[in-house]
């Protein structure tokens, strides 16, 4: 039978470590199944194919049916996983039935995707076509068979994992019911049914089973054609449906909130311009007056340092940039007003670690982290954050080891957006941002996000680019020359 396609086209390489989500705060807002979707790298025609679905007109009507179908997948995890814990035949037996409508409503609801968008166009090709709609029908035949042998065995009222019945004639009234009914009349407490745990042991299924010994049987040899069928097929989609209905219920939610997204262009060369860009991940602390601030990194200023005052969001403009940066490379829509950003292929973290370090000191523990970091991303285009890098030393031999590290990000044609508070950052040739209060509020409390100013480094560095003697414009008129 032919394996069932893909709903997301991407590849199985990691595009960040496990920490990136944590130091974002991604977990705070997305499920794991969501941040293993963002995770996964993907081309650039997967993600303009992605923003094609996102930026949709019909998304209310989107989410509604995907709603619908992740109910219907849903549904059928849970009869799956009821007929797999079944220890006993006769409640195998019984739950057949429910596992194949299950399987055959999954089918159903994934075929019905594609007549909300093109995006699902695959699943639509798959689920709908003639042959599997013929052995839906089949299916769905078979299991009315199996159902009214099933009646024909009795009409006891045993309950099975997941509610299922014995009997589908749920209109009975089970002894433990009329004994309760007749109890209370009399005067006396009867223990709440809920607490009770009613299980069927081996010697009363063995003995059912030899008296409905040939409708049994009956059942087996309905479903036997089936047994090559991979009933866990529709359930596969359930995590990528969830990212694809967590995406859409963000945008909705951050509309009511007045947060702008868009769709980022998809830039030809490494840069990460974008206007008005939010933390999002405040939203779930309850904050709902988010100050957007710009991005504007560029292969001149590739390597960008952020300093300011404590209080002043530095940590928030770091999570803004790599939370929209983590979206726009899922091919998301970004929550800013504009953009025009570079697939980075590669994004890592290094933020301070709270753990204990009994056998190793704090500083060692930073610089092993920062060396891994480097190594996994040689071969590739990387985006790094850095938040108060080596911080757990004095301030001189901190600054040095982080200077260092700048300068290897940078002649390794890397991005970086580091967070600090080592002043000697000032005094080198990296473009510097500052965290200060913002001119337009008038009760001075809101920072902003400024290029900083008046130092001799950022003076020197403007002239530098302005007569393109900067270190980008040199590279690239070496390589003009042939050198």
């Amino acid at each position: 039978m032919t394996a069932a396609p893909k709903l997301l086209h991407h590849t199985g390489e990691q595009r960040f470590p496990p920490s990136l989500a944590h130091d974002l705060q991604m977990d705070k807002i997305f499920s794991a199944n969501t941040i293993a979707v963002l995770n996964h790298t993907c081309s650039t025609t997967e993600i303009r194919r992605r923003q094609q679905l996102f930026s949709s007109p019909r998304r209310r009507e989107i989410m509604q049916t995907i709603g619908i179908c992740m109910s219907a997948l849903n549904t059928q995890a849970r009869a799956l996983s009821c007929w797999r814990r079944a220890k006993l035949p006769l409640e195998r037996s019984y739950l057949l039935p429910h596992v194949f409508s299950a399987y055959i409503n999954a089918c159903q609801s994934l075929a019905a995707l594609g007549n909300c968008h093109p995006f699902f166009a695959d699943l639509t090709a798959f689920f709908a076509n003639t042959s599997m709609q013929t052995t839906l029908s089949d299916m769905q035949h078979n299991c009315t068979k199996a159902s009214a042998a099933l009646q024909t065995i009795g009409c006891g009222m045993l309950s099975f994992s997941d509610k299922h019945w014995l009997t589908p004639n749920r209109a009975a009234v089970d002894e433990y019911t009329q004994i309760a009914h007749t109890a209370r009349e009399l005067g006396f407490s009867v223990i709440d049914r809920r607490k009770l745990s009613v299980t069927v042991d081996t010697s009363f299924s063995d003995a059912f089973c030899r008296l409905h010994q040939a409708e049994l049987d009956e059942i087996d040899a309905i479903f036997a054609p089936y047994a090559e069928i991979d009933t866990d097929a529709p359930t596969k989609y359930l995590p990528e449906l969830e990212f694809l209905s967590e995406i859409f219920t963000l945008l909705e939610r951050t509309a009511q909130l007045g947060i702008p997204h868009c769709i980022p262009a998809i830039a030809d060369k490494p840069q990460y311009i974008a206007r008005d860009v939010y933390d999002i991940s405040l939203i779930a602390k309850g904050d709902v007056t988010i100050v957007p601030n710009h991005a504007d990194f560029s292969a001149g200023e590739s390597v960008v340092f952020l300093t300011g005052a404590n209080g002043g969001g530095k940590t928030t403009y770091l999570r803004a940039i790599g939370i929209n940066l983590v979206l726009f490379l899922a091919g998301c829509p970004i929550f800013a007003t504009e953009a025009d950003i570079y697939p980075f292929t590669h994004m890592a973290s290094h933020f301070p670690r709270d753990e204990r370090f009994d056998h190793i000191g704090r500083l060692d523990e930073e610089i092993q982290r920062a060396r891994a970091m480097l190594e996994s991303a040689e071969q590739k285009m990387a985006f790094f954050l850095l938040n108060e890098t080596f911080s757990g030393t004095d301030d001189k031999r901190g600054f040095a080891y982080l200077q260092a590290l700048a300068e290897q990000i940078r002649s390794s044609n890397h991005f970086c957006l580091c967070v600090t508070h080592f002043h000697g950052i000032t005094e080198t040739d990296f473009p510097i941002l500052s965290a200060e209060i913002d001119p337009t509020d008038a009760n001075k409390r809101t920072y902003r996000i400024f290029k900083a100013k008046g130092r001799i480094s950022a003076y020197a560095a403007d002239i530098l680019k302005k007569y393109r003697l900067d270190r980008s414009s040199l590279a690239e008129r070496q390589c003009s020359n042939g050198n």
